[in-house]
């Protein structure tokens, strides 16, 4: 009898920690990560998110090929598709100028948040500036917003102190480096200096992901994910090198596996708002959320 009411115990206890956690979502863009590069790198602490969780090596950037979502796949279009969860026949970006956004019809999706609740503590730093200066504070005064000196163990180390000090409920962070190494050296798996900028990013999100795994009653999505691919030194066509992308999800709220086709980057915002539970409206235009349970 002892016996049965210490294991009834244990499960109530395990059940009771689930549900009581505080979901928060730490999303992690990599600028310009071509998929079969990251696939071919060292990168145990993304290895170890797509182990335990949902991933797809066959994501797309760039809209649907020949319709009115098919956008360049260069990053201003790719990171408003990502904070806004929509394509440019909605935001009606097409270049880093970000002329003719459409901000009252694709806000970014901190904004959508606050609109439900306004007590969650939203924090956004980005290597890329105009994340932050053209499509964030544009759409809603987030909690905490920076943009980093341009390097990738800026961002860790301010991500660090930001999750450590501040407690953030949703976490977005940018990292560049890759992307620079592809401008300057080329992409593709046979170019040293670019597969080593995979690499180093991915032990900069090893500390992020140690840090998360530390903390005690927080129920955390982590989502990486990327703007557009490369070829040869640059990106904005639609060739495969440069449309194909990979999502990452880890969580309580996604079902785990491989996913031979993936979504379009824009399951980015609907994956964070399954997981905080919170209300998608269709009229936004949002996706299915990435590999819902």
């Amino acid at each position: 009898m002892l016996k049965t009411l210490l294991t009834l115990g244990l499960i109530f206890a395990v059940q009771f920690s689930a549900i009581s956690a505080k979901k928060k979502v730490l999303v992690i863009g990599i600028d310009g990560v071509r998929s079969d590069c990251l696939e071919a790198a060292e990168t145990p602490t993304i290895d170890a998110l797509k182990k335990n969780g949902a991933y797809t090596m066959n994501a797309y950037a760039g809209g649907e090929l020949g319709k009115k979502t098919q956008q360049p796949t260069v990053s201003g279009p790719g990171w408003v598709s990502i904070c806004t969860g929509v394509w440019v026949d909605v935001h009606g970006v097409t270049n880093n100028k970000f002329e003719g956004y459409n901000i009252e019809k694709a806000p970014h999706f901190f904004k959508r948040i606050k609109d439900q609740n306004s007590q969650l503590f939203l924090s956004s730093i980005s290597q890329w500036h105009p994340i932050n200066e053209k499509i964030l504070k544009p759409s809603v005064k987030a909690d905490f917003v920076q943009n980093t000196p341009d390097k990738g163990i800026s961002v860790r180390e301010l991500a660090l102190k930001n999750l450590q000090e501040k407690n953030p409920d949703v976490l977005f962070v940018h990292f560049d480096d890759v992307d620079h190494a592809g401008h300057a050296h080329g992409y593709g798996t046979d170019i040293k200096k670019y597969m080593k900028s995979i690499e180093d990013t991915d032990k900069n999100i090893g500390y992020l992901v140690k840090e998360i795994k530390s903390r005690q009653n927080e129920d955390w999505l982590i989502l990486v994910t990327t703007d557009h691919g490369g070829i040869r030194k640059g990106h904005g066509g639609q060739s495969k090198e440069e449309r194909t992308i990979f999502m990452i999800a880890n969580g309580s709220s996604i079902k785990p596996g491989n996913i031979d086709k993936g979504p379009g980057h824009t399951a980015v915002a609907p994956t964070v708002f399954n997981h905080l539970e919170l209300k998608i409206d269709k009229s936004w235009g949002w996706p299915q959320p990435f590999s819902k349970k």
